[in-house]
């Protein structure tokens, strides 16, 4: 008996002993001292504290990374001084963000003071920005110390290569974190930080503060100013650059080109296509069903992207901007293509190409789809189209009373009569042109570019007075498409047009009946004149045979 008792008692320590390994299994590779394992019998439990914000803070602590840390060898009560075995006092935060701020003060600002920080004025100045846990972590603190002689990138990257964010005014979070591989696989990877951030250095580390991401990035943009002079120049002038002023949700340098994962774009030309389809679906799904979009997805190396057309950075409305020339650029030696058929025969001179191509779109011919006849106000002065907005300051009028002035009866047909008053009543204002052009109806319609096979070749397609062409006269506007609207198509079919509509003639399809009745008088006057002179020869030549005898 008395050796089963014996049994059991070795057996009941055993057991003991077991327990108490398993208990203490996470804690036997640590330092910790008994007051830590007396803190960690209950925080190594996954225990949720919820604020009366609705957010969660979980009070798990993981003591490898305790040891890890800087405090690896301090007592919890060492920060926690308020808490004992008998004492263990209820924080009450109403949310993250002021436990955040409260619990930095009460623990770490209790060894880190104001004049400890002082000493690196760039760290003193973001301990007033944000609350010590924010950049320092929990109990996973890692120190923040720059070797001597360390590059001012190292340094950067040691706040900025963590999850920092930053709030705007209006509520808007902005990640500043700056991943280091993603900035060494950036065309930037050999510029330092200061290069680009200028203001900022190891001794200076400015507060800034901006109304909403937009601002920021507005500001942004004149860091790429800094060395990008000429494209920055050409994006000043172009449609975006507009739409940004006007507020409008339009690309600038960091949207298509990114923060610090600069690539360069001009090597992509699939990623080219990508960027811009990001805001033009529409377009996008056009330009799919193209030849042009056929070459793309097959790599050929002469494939045409949206910037082949539109350019890059000036990008400019279509109807400013020169489409045929950016045909031209890559059509090398298209004038003389075209010189084999399109011509007045027996003649076989260049200018009749250089007419068509001036008075009519690369589309016109190369898309099936509703053309006209479409006529823009140009500005004598800058050659320019005159914008709506220009429209409205020379006549003192809000935007829709130049309309009701072009468009007297509100009918959304712009008549003839209509048309010719309201550029009379303009041109005491400023000296302007009419600008005539064939086009496709819809502007998206010009990125479904069909193959040279199918391109229209039959010259009365236009030059007919059945032609099937409608009228629109643009007005142009800043930072937005130009609006068409509807215009009788017998405007360019009147006397008026001769001397306001400049360099713009299409035989058949702009036929101007006066015209051909001073032809038809001309023609009938000369054929009076000859046969004129010829009747008074013959009723004449008794009286000049007898003059002739008579000598």
């Amino acid at each position: 008996m008395r050796t089963k008792i014996k049994d059991f008692g070795w057996f009941s320590i055993l057991v003991l002993i077991l327990i108490f390994l398993s208990f203490n299994q996470s804690f036997t590779a640590t330092t910790f001292n008994k007051n830590n394992n007396y803190c960690m019998s209950c925080h190594r439990f996954s225990f949720i504290k919820t604020l009366p914000s609705g957010e969660k803070i979980s009070v798990k602590i993981n003591p490898k990374e305790i040891k890890n840390s800087v405090h690896g060898k301090f007592k919890c009560i060492a920060c926690h001084s308020d808490f004992l075995r008998g004492k263990h006092p209820s924080y009450k935060f109403r949310s993250k963000k002021e436990y955040m701020i409260k619990m930095s003060k009460i623990v770490c600002q209790r060894c880190h003071t104001d004049k400890s920080l002082r000493k690196n004025p760039v760290h003193y100045n973001l301990s007033k920005t944000a609350p010590c846990i924010k950049c320092h972590g929990y109990h996973n603190v890692k120190p923040i110390k720059v070797a001597r002689g360390g590059s001012e990138n190292q340094y950067c990257l040691l706040c900025h290569s963590r999850p920092l964010t930053k709030k705007m005014e209006n509520g808007e979070i902005l990640s500043v974190q700056v991943k280091e591989n993603v900035l060494m696989n950036s065309v930037h990877k050999k510029l330092k930080c200061i290069d680009c951030h200028k203001e900022f250095s190891k001794g200076k580390h400015p507060f800034r503060s901006f109304k909403s991401i937009k601002e920021y990035r507005a500001q942004a943009n004149n860091i790429c100013k800094q060395c990008h002079t000429k494209e920055m120049q050409q994006f000043e002038k172009s449609i975006h650059a507009q739409a940004l002023v006007k507020g409008k949700n339009a690309p600038d340098c960091l949207k298509c080109h990114g923060y610090h994962n600069v690539v360069k774009i001009s090597n992509n030309k699939q990623l080219q296509f990508n960027l811009c389809v990001n805001c033009h679906k529409k377009e996008a799904q056009a330009f799919e069903e193209s030849i042009h979009y056929k070459a793309l997805s097959e790599n050929k190396s002469n494939s045409p992207t949206c910037s082949s057309c539109h350019k890059a950075h000036d990008v400019l409305s279509t109807n400013i901007a020169n489409i045929n020339k950016s045909c031209i650029k890559c059509h090398k030696g298209i004038k003389e293509a075209h010189n084999k058929w399109l011509y007045n025969p027996p003649f076989t001179l260049k200018s009749f190409v250089d007419v068509h191509f001036k008075g009519a779109s690369c589309s016109a011919c190369h898309v099936n789809g509703n053309k006209a006849i479409i006529l823009t106000l140009i500005n004598k002065s800058n050659n320019k189209p005159l914008t709506l907005e220009k429209i409205s300051e020379l006549l003192n009028l809000d935007p829709a009373g130049v309309k009701e002035k072009i468009d007297l009866n509100g009918d959304n047909i712009i008549e003839e009569k209509e048309l010719w008053q309201f550029l009379n009543f303009l041109k005491p204002q400023v000296k302007i042109d009419l600008k005539g052009r064939l086009d496709i109806i819809n502007a998206n319609d010009a990125h479904r570019i069909v193959s040279k096979k199918d391109a229209i070749k039959d010259c009365t397609v236009c030059h007919n007075p059945q032609a099937k062409f409608v009228g629109k006269f643009e007005i142009n506007k800043e930072g937005a498409k130009p609006e068409k609207i509807n215009m009788e198509r017998k405007v360019v079919n009147s006397i008026y047009a001769i001397p306001n509509i400049r360099d713009f003639y299409v035989l058949g399809l702009t036929k101007i009946t006066i015209l051909d009745i001073i032809f038809v008088l001309a023609a009938l006057g000369g054929l009076a004149f000859a046969f004129g002179h010829l009747g008074l020869r013959i009723i004449t030549t008794p009286i000049r045979r007898k003059r002739r005898g008579g000598y």
